[in-house]
């Protein structure tokens, strides 16, 4: 979050709006830890939220998403390859535009005209910042910067759609929805179907608001009153408390079982019973935690309330009034194109994610919906000009209802002096992101078929272009050669130290830094690679910057300096290491083996110990 976008001047109330900035919902991101760390170390830091591996992170302390590779957005490329991933151009059947899909394609980066969105709403008094005459350029610019150094694969692949007062003023796609093994491809457009993973949480909260405002239910009924065989310990949950996430109910993505089930269809009533009778995390209302289960049950109110099921109701109540046509609860017709998902793997290549491994109602309305660019840009305007709920509705489901600062399925924030409500969302290979600025009534939607760039920044980044700012460019690093001679030194197991566990302890409880607290570097010659690597939560490619120092390629622009204790030498010249302080300087003798790793992810440090045998050492660490 920009410094503008805030009034807040308590560093530890940040906190929250950095992890809410941060968080991805079904999966949050690998970076999280930086943007808190660093919101503690900086009470006026401007702390950028870039893309990150989707399978990583925490949004709150004591929040059951766990940090799973918190360091440096480790990507798990283990999980996309137990899950049937096959490399892009690996084996695919060539894809095929069956009749309901020939509409006129978009290349990469050429404009089409938008979708036909009558205007509504009131803009207010406020004055709009006008749009810059040269927005395509401006946006085209920023989405081509990505990769530039990286390559292809580190370009933006999907469809981003821009809204000034009910007109759509940028609509363009880039790159790939399918790619075959014969090279073929089906590029990006606006109707391109995906599925949205928890981007449907938005949708399923405003069907709740529609029966609020209907007087069907009310936010504060408890559970018992609409899901009376609902169990014990839950029975008093609010309807409230389910859409802001204060429930206490355990999300039922973040059990390890998860994985064996999902790819079987579920029933609403299948799916709850796999987690509700799971003892409450917290008492309801107590603490902000996102949890998955919280939506579904919402699905399973929509359903008890009306009579139809979440899939009619979906349909008839929004999908139809709002001329939504390529939408669906769960998946399309069998012969419709849809976007494949691809996953970033430990060696930086994309791994198509097959869709047949995860079975949408497994999701329930947690994460259910596919649909398109164009469908969401339809449906986002429509709630946002006043054309879905009334006014006062509307207000109330924007505002924020806890001290976290997240309102009944929205995250409501402050920038260029006006509200903005935005989410993120996504599933395996694809993530979204919708920002909405309600004085000057902009909307900004993007969505891609890859989890290396983070739509989130994405959107961000082009809310800055549309009010006259400058976007930051994604940091991508020149490459050096790197020095196998030297591999032996870098090599080995390391450890959190002391200074590094407790300054994350004051955030993550004790099992989640836990999780995080070892490393092994892995060098190997023949290769010329050197890896990181947490146990259990995958790899990252070291690439070279100087001597003794690599970066990754991930958003967070991560930098790793090994150091070395230094040498003294006797009457006779031989070298031998010093237990006294470090100089912070490389071994010049080059015969010691690294004694720390130091990772800067912006202006957080995460420090590391050489350990030998699993026993920490004392760490000897530069002065920085």
């Amino acid at each position: 979050m920009r410094p503008e976008s805030t009034d807040t001047t308590d560093k530890l109330d940040t906190l929250t709006e950095e992890a809410l900035a941060a968080w991805e919902p079904i999966e949050p991101p690998a970076n999280f830890a930086a943007s808190v760390m660093a919101a503690a170390s900086d009470d006026d830091a401007s702390i950028p939220i870039p893309g990150a591996d989707p399978l990583l992170g925490s949004p709150s302390r004591g929040s059951r998403w766990g940090v799973r590779g918190l360091l440096l957005g480790v990507a798990v490329a283990a999980v996309a390859a137990a899950t049937g991933a096959a490399l892009l151009f690996g084996g695919d059947p060539k894809p095929t535009v069956e009749p309901d899909d020939r509409v006129s394609q978009l290349d990469s980066g050429t404009p089409n005209a938008g979708p036909t969105i009558p205007k509504g709403g009131a803009g207010g008094d406020f004055e709009p910042t006008p749009l810059p005459a040269d927005l395509d350029d401006r946006i085209d610019g920023y989405v081509n910067s990505h990769g530039r150094l990286y390559g292809e694969v580190f370009r933006f692949h999907g469809t981003i759609i821009v809204a000034r007062d009910g007109d759509v003023v940028y609509r363009r796609s880039y790159g790939d929805a399918v790619r075959s093994s014969e090279g073929e491809a089906i590029p990006h457009r606006p109707d391109t179907r995906h599925r949205i993973g928890t981007l449907t949480q938005q949708i399923t909260a405003t069907a709740i608001m529609m029966l609020v405002e209907r007087g069907a239910l009310g936010l504060d009924d408890p559970l018992r009153k609409h899901l009376p065989d609902y169990p014990e310990e839950g029975r008093e949950i609010t309807i409230r408390q389910l859409l802001d996430h204060s429930s206490g109910i355990p999300s039922f993505t973040d059990e390890h079982t998860h994985s064996e089930w999902r790819a079987e269809p579920h029933t609403t009533a299948a799916l709850l019973a796999r987690f509700s009778a799971q003892p409450l995390e917290f008492k309801p209302g107590a603490e902000f935690d996102p949890s998955n289960s919280g939506y579904a049950v919402l699905g399973a109110v929509i359903e008890a309330v009306t009579g139809a099921t979440y899939d009619e109701f979906v349909q008839r109540e929004i999908f139809g009034p709002l001329a939504m046509e390529r939408s669906t609860v769960g998946e399309p017709p069998a012969r419709a194109i849809q976007a494949d998902g691809y996953l970033f793997s430990e060696d930086e290549q994309l791994l198509r994610f097959h869709r047949a491994h995860l079975d949408l109602s497994s999701f329930g309305a947690a994460g259910n919906i596919v649909t398109t660019a164009d469908d969401l840009s339809r449906w986002a305007l429509a709630l946002f000009e006043g054309r879905v709920l009334e006014d006062e509705t509307l207000d109330l489901m924007l505002k924020s209802t806890n001290e976290e600062g997240y309102a009944l399925g929205w995250i409501p924030e402050r920038e260029f002096g006006q509200d903005v409500v935005s989410h993120p969302g996504g599933t395996e290979g694809i993530n979204a992101a919708i920002r909405y600025y309600r004085g000057d009534r902009t909307l900004i939607l993007a969505i891609a078929n890859n989890d290396v760039i983070d739509a989130r920044a994405v959107v961000e980044e082009i809310g800055q272009i549309t009010h006259g700012r400058s976007p930051t460019p994604p940091i991508e690093r020149e490459e050096v050669d790197v020095d196998t001679e030297r591999f032996h030194l870098y090599g080995g197991h390391y450890t959190l130290t002391p200074e590094s566990r407790a300054e994350l302890g004051r955030f993550f409880e004790p099992e989640e830094v836990e999780r995080i607290s070892e490393a092994h570097v892995i060098a190997n010659p023949e290769t010329g690679r050197v890896t990181f690597s947490v146990p259990g939560h995958g790899s990252k490619w070291m690439h070279g910057l100087d001597r003794d120092t690599f970066f990754f390629k991930d958003a967070a622009a991560t930098v790793a300096t090994f150091h070395f204790r230094p040498t003294t030498r006797d009457a006779t010249g031989s070298g031998s290491s010093s237990g006294g302080s470090s100089s912070g300087g490389p071994n010049e003798a080059g015969d010691s083996p690294a004694s720390a790793l130091h990772l800067r992810q912006g202006p957080l440090d995460i420090r590391l110990a050489r350990s030998e045998g699993g026993d920490l050492l004392p760490p000897v660490l530069p002065s920085l």
